[in-house]
């Protein structure tokens, strides 16, 4: 029997938007209290004071304003060592095939979903599109930029000891130990194979302070990083994917961001084309077995990634890749009802673009995902 020592996929959705409204309640909170705090100021001090107190602050902003300009850029020392696109590959604006592919009932539900792409990895040519260019909550997918941001910065064998802030990271953990020293390479193998978020939080906290911050250092990184490489629609506030105002991308710039790992990243393409892992035990952490959510790698012929996600506002997201006869196709799914729903589409984008190049489609069932599920309870 496996043992895993982590919460499986079966999250409750209440338990994901507990942790999502907790989040934004806080944000809330913030300016609330500092309007309050404000209005307090304002109630007690007298008028001539008051007066005194704006005039004296308009001169005081007037003096500093210089030095905030000239103050530092936090990114300075990072923006050197964050890869850049050549700007070679874009994603082709030809009208799409709308088309069915291969199976019964192929795409049949594709305008349920937020947003869908199927893409040629090679050429950027567009075989299937649905709300393409709309900003949209990708959950996990995210976890693709903090893993290339993370490779540009540090190296994947160099150790980082796990802060007790990460280990109370929810949902969907492997469950790190406060004290627990993970090499850059395990954590991302946690993060893009199980997805965990404790992982990928001690990830981005590890890397902020080796530049003299911390996980809000990382963060302006991941943006930056998403800048460079051309993704024009993409924003980031978390490393994780947790839903939030100041947190989206669209499926095009999700096209982007994957064909970008999957050719630049060669140790991303390996972690996200496994069925599983496993990470043993040494004298720094226990031992973390670390099956892939992707139910399509091992079901859909030639399934090499890459990435699944899943929260209350973006619901259930994959980007998925395979290759067959030495093409390759980039499938989006954003906002699916249920995790059969987004691997069954996600198949199906697959086999519209397939059957573009001539490659015959396979019908991926139900009863198929659902024995790839199993296997995770045995």
């Amino acid at each position: 029997m496996k043992i895993y020592s982590y919460r499986p996929p079966r999250i409750r959705p209440a338990e994901v938007e507990a942790i999502t409204h907790k989040r934004q309640r806080t944000k809330l909170l913030i300016p609330v209290f500092f309007i309050i705090g404000a209005l307090v100021g304002i109630y007690h001090l007298p008028s001539q004071e008051l007066i005194s107190a704006v005039i004296s602050s308009e001169n005081t902003l007037s003096n500093t304003a210089p030095a905030i300009i000239q103050q530092e850029d936090p990114l300075v020392e990072i923006k050197p060592f964050l890869k850049v696109s050549d700007g070679q590959w874009r994603i082709q604006d030809a009208t799409p095939q709308q088309a069915i592919g291969g199976g019964p009932g192929i795409l049949k539900d594709a305008l349920d979903l937020k947003a869908a792409m199927s893409v040629n990895f090679d050429t950027g040519e567009v075989y299937y599109s649905h709300n393409a260019a709309t900003r949209i909550r990708i959950a996990s997918i995210t976890k693709i930029m903090t893993a290339m941001t993370a490779m540009d910065l540090i190296s994947m064998d160099e150790k980082i000891t796990v802060e007790q802030a990460a280990t109370e990271v929810e949902p969907t953990v492997i469950g790190v130990r406060t004290g627990d020293q993970l090499t850059v390479r395990e954590l991302i193998k946690a993060g893009l194979l199980t997805s965990g978020n404790d992982a990928m939080a001690v990830l981005a906290q590890g890397v902020g302070k080796k530049y003299g911050g911390d996980e809000q250092l990382f963060i302006a990184a991941m943006n930056e990083k998403s800048r460079k490489i051309g993704m024009k629609n993409t924003q980031f506030d978390n490393p994780q994917g947790y839903d939030g105002p100041n947190h989206f991308s669209t499926a095009e710039d999700v096209v982007f961001m994957s064909q970008y790992a999957l050719k630049n990243y060669p140790e991303i393409a390996r972690i996200v084309s496994k069925k599983e892992d496993l990470l043993k035990a040494n004298a720094t952490h226990k031992s973390f077995n670390l099956p892939n959510w992707n139910m399509l790698i091992g079901t859909y012929p030639g399934a090499d990634g890459i990435k699944i996600g899943n929260t209350g506002e973006a619901k259930q997201t994959t980007v998925a890749s395979a290759t067959r006869q030495g093409k390759r196709i980039i499938a989006v799914v954003l906002g699916a009802d249920g995790i059969l729903k987004r691997d069954l589409s996600a198949a199906e984008l697959l086999n519209v673009g397939f059957a573009r190049l001539n490659i015959t489609p396979f019908h991926v069932s139900e009863d198929l995902l659902r024995a790839r599920i199993d296997e995770w309870y045995k």
